[in-house]
């Protein structure tokens, strides 16, 4: 009888899913290997055998599922699409993302903590913040060329605003979970945002 073939990507997968629960709920500091082992099924030795310690752990883990979630909002960018629309889009995709799988959201946030006392972390979250970032900028540029938004616009600026206000949102949804939902907080923001923007209608006000 063959041995069975483990398919090694997908392996790390499931290790890097469970540590997200892991350390969304006991988080960085408290949790150990021996929980993540637990977690995901799989030996204590399994796992050294994909990381070396927690630290990597955590740092695989982001850069693993946060690469997941990075792609697939640039899936909703389309190159053919109004870009307010787009940016519309992509705040819907963030949005439910968020309600559907919070705790990588509270992993997230561990991961932010944990960057701010490692520099050397930083590096991962910086790539892609201003991957996100650009992305953002790209479509408001258009925006601009295009005459939907005003032409003094500083994209840049706007976009690092667009992104911002996320880790804004997730810290509001996790820490006050009764207050305003996520929506209402994402329809509100998004038309304040896109009014200041918006180009004025030829022929005068608005």
């Amino acid at each position: 009888m063959a041995p069975k073939t483990v398919d090694k990507d997908e392996k790390r997968l499931q290790i890097a899913h469970a540590a997200v629960e892991v350390f969304a709920s006991k988080g960085f500091d408290r949790a150990k290997m021996d929980d993540v082992a637990r977690e995901a099924g799989v030996g204590k030795g399994t796992l050294y055998e994909y990381y070396s310690d927690k630290e990597a752990l955590l740092e695989e883990s982001f850069d693993l599922l946060m690469g997941v979630y990075l792609r697939e909002l640039k899936d909703e960018v389309r190159h053919d699409s109004p870009p307010i629309e787009t940016l519309r889009a992509i705040t819907e995709g963030v949005i439910s993302a968020m309600e559907h799988v919070g705790p990588v959201y509270k992993f997230f946030v561990e991961y932010m903590l944990y960057a701010s006392r490692h520099p050397g972390a930083n590096r991962t979250l910086a790539e892609m913040l201003e991957s996100f970032r650009e992305m953002a900028k790209s479509l408001l540029d258009r925006g601009v060329e295009e005459g939907a938004l005003r032409a003094d616009l500083d994209t840049s600026a706007a976009a690092a605003a667009f992104a911002a206000w996320f880790d804004g949102a997730i810290f509001h949804w996790i820490v006050l979970p009764k207050g305003a939902t996520l929506r209402e907080m994402a329809d509100q923001y998004i038309e304040l945002m896109l009014r200041g923007m918006l180009a004025e209608p030829r022929g005068g006000g608005r």
